[in-house]
């Protein structure tokens, strides 16, 4: 799913420090998840990559 394949990139540049797609790549991700969860709010889940508050995932 959209959330999960976030969740891997952000622990791929993160963590592993070994990025897989570009920065302008991950940012289109995470507006896809954005526009999804806004015209879908049921998908949102308290765990979504959209609901981090700072820090290091």
């Amino acid at each position: 799913v959209l959330a999960e394949e976030i969740r891997r990139h952000d622990r791929a540049y993160y963590v592993e420090a070994q990025p897989a797609i570009s920065d302008q790549e991950y940012d289109q991700l995470y507006r896809e998840l954005l526009d999804l969860e806004l015209a879908h709010p049921e998908l949102q889940t308290a765990d979504s990559p959209s609901q981090r508050v700072g820090g290091a995932p």
